[in-house]
């Protein structure tokens, strides 16, 4: 098989590239994948979250991880074209329909010179 989903076991963010031990299906397991992100933006997910993991021709011995999601804190209810990113905390930022962005926090900071 070429992918296969799984679950996250651990994310280490330590690295250059963030490796990720994930149970995949019917019980195999893969530990120290990497973990490849889009430019300008990183996220370490909670144990538990859900992952694809891709394998070149097949090869079991050497996949990376291109996604990880994790339903149980992901914002509901969107508009057709809005964008939010968000934490398990209830922290998020929502580029709203409308040239609107909304911001929900406890503390704001900003650092500008």
């Amino acid at each position: 098989h070429l992918w296969s989903r799984g679950v996250v076991q651990r994310l280490d963010s330590g690295k250059a590239c963030q490796s990720v031990d994930v149970a995949l299906l019917a019980g195999e397991t893969k530990a120290g994948m990497e973990y490849l992100e889009p430019y300008g933006f990183t996220s370490t997910a909670h144990a538990g979250a859900e992952g694809i993991a891709l394998f070149l021709a097949g090869d079991r011995s050497h996949g990376i991880v291109i996604n990880v999601a994790d339903r149980r804190y992901r914002l509901k209810s969107l508009k057709s074209g809005e964008v939010a990113i968000y934490t398990d905390e209830g922290d998020s930022i929502m580029l709203k329909r409308g040239r609107l962005i909304e911001a929900t926090t406890d503390t704001f900071i900003i650092h500008a010179k």
